[in-house]
C-alpha cells in the first residue's frame, strides 16, 4: 500500500497503539508495517494532466484552423482545397489516428490514458471533417445536422472504446442540441410549453437520468455516475432558470407570483437529488443538491427583500442565516463523529 510520508507516520503509530492494546499481535504488526511503502511522485495524475492539457492545446488549435479566415484563406491558395478535399484529409486523419490508437492498444494496454488521448484526437479531426463535409454537401455550415452528427459519432465512439471524455462530450453537445432554437416549422409542430429552451433541458436531464440505469454493461458501467451527475446538474440548473423566467423565458416577470409553483418545483427537484445522493452514499450528488436548495432559497429571498429592505438589514439577516447553516451543518458533523470518537475511547485513546 502505497501512501505520503505524513500518512505512513499516522498509520504506524495507530499499529502500535494496537499491538499494545493487543488488538493486532507483534507479528501482524510487522506485516501490516512492511507493506506501507511511501509514494513518491504522482506520475498518473501528472500525466492525466498533461494529456489534458495536450487534448485542450489540440482544441484550440482545430477551432482556430476552422474560424480564422487569414489561415483557411492561405491554405486554399497553397491547395486550392475543395471542402470535400479537406473533408476526405482530415477523415483520413482521424482514421489514422484510430488505426493506431487501437494498435498502441494491443502494445501497451496498461496504458489508458495515453490511448483515450488518441482516440479523442482522432474524433477531433472526424469531427473537423464533419463540418467540411455538411458545408460541401449544403454549401454552408447547417448548426442542427451538425450537432446531432457529431452526438451520433461521439457516442458511437465512446461506447466501443470506453471513453468517459467522449461520453460527457456526447452529452455536452446533446445539451447544446436540445438548446437550439427551434425553427418556424418546428414550432409550428410542438406544443407551446415545448419551445421552452430550459423546459426542454429539464426533459433531457430526465432523460439521461433514465438512460443512466440502463448502463450497466462492461463497457457504459464506466459512463453512469457520469450521466447521473451530469443530468442532476443540468435539470437543476434548468429549474433555476425558470424558477425566475418561467416557461416564457422572460426576466421581467422575476419577482411575480406567477413563478412561485416554478421555485417550488425547483427546491422539490434539489431535494430530491440531496435525499438520493445521501441514500445512495453519492457525496456528489448531494452536494449539488444541497447547492441548489440553497441558491433556489436565497435567490428568492435577494428577489423578495434586495428592494425592499435597507442594506444593513439585509446584510445582516443574510449574515445570522449562513451563520444558523454552518451551526447546524458542524452539529450534524459532530453527531456522525461520535461514534468514532467512542471507539477510539474504548481502544484507549484520549
Amino acid at each position: 500500500m502505497k501512501i505520503k510520508a505524513k500518512e505512513k507516520r499516522l498509520l504506524k503509530r495507530a499499529l502500535s497503539e494496537w499491538a499494545e492494546s493487543e488488538f493486532l499481535s507483534e507479528q501482524q504488526r510487522d506485516q501490516c508495517e512492511k507493506s506501507i511503502e511511501v509514494a513518491g511522485f504522482d506520475w498518473h495524475r501528472f500525466a492525466q494532466y498533461m494529456l489534458w492539457a495536450a487534448l485542450l492545446s489540440l482544441a484550440i488549435s482545430l477551432v482556430s484552423l476552422v474560424l480564422d479566415d487569414w489561415l483557411m484563406a492561405l491554405i486554399k491558395r497553397i491547395f486550392n482545397a475543395t471542402e470535400l478535399s479537406k473533408a476526405a484529409v482530415s477523415g483520413g486523419f482521424g482514421l489514422s489516428l484510430l488505426m493506431g490508437a487501437k494498435y498502441f492498444a494491443k502494445l501497451s494496454p496498461r496504458q489508458r490514458l495515453t490511448f483515450e488521448t488518441l482516440i479523442v484526437i482522432s474524433a477531433m479531426f472526424l469531427s473537423t471533417s464533419a463540418y467540411f463535409g455538411i458545408q460541401s454537401f449544403y454549401g454552408e455550415l447547417m448548426i442542427r445536422p451538425y450537432v446531432l452528427l457529431l452526438v451520433l459519432l461521439y457516442a458511437a465512439m465512446s461506447y466501443v472504446f470506453g471513453s468517459q471524455i467522449l461520453w460527457s462530450t456526447t452529452l455536452v453537445m446533446l445539451t447544446v442540441l436540445f438548446a437550439l432554437n427551434l425553427s418556424d416549422v418546428e414550432r409550428g409542430f410542438l406544443p407551446s410549453f415545448a419551445t421552452s429552451v430550459a423546459l426542454r433541458l429539464v426533459l433531457l436531464g430526465g432523460l439521461v437520468t433514465v438512460l443512466s440505469f440502463w448502463q450497466t454493461s462492461h463497457r457504459t458501467l464506466g459512463f453512469q455516475l457520469i450521466s447521473r451527475h451530469f443530468s442532476a446538474v443540468l435539470a437543476l440548473v434548468a429549474l433555476w432558470v425558470m424558477s425566475f423566467t418561467g416557461l416564457s423565458e422572460d426576466t421581467s416577470l422575476f419577482g411575480t407570483l406567477e413563478l412561485w409553483p416554478w421555485w417550488v418545483v425547483a427546491v422539490g427537484v434539489a431535494f430530491m437529488v440531496l435525499v438520493a445522493g445521501l441514500k445512495c452514499h453519492d457525496s456528489v450528488l448531494s452536494q449539488v443538491g444541497i447547492l441548489f436548495v440553497l441558491l433556489n432559497i436565497y435567490t428568492r429571498f435577494i428577489e423578495l427583500a434586495w428592494f425592499h429592505w435597507s442594506k444593513t438589514v439585509f446584510f445582516a439577516v443574510l449574515g445570522l442565516s449562513l451563520w444558523a447553516i454552518g451551526h447546524f451543518s458542524e452539529r450534524l458533523w459532530l453527531i456522525q463523529s461520535k461514534p468514532k470518537a467512542r471507539a477510539e475511547t474504548t481502544n484507549g485513546r484520549p
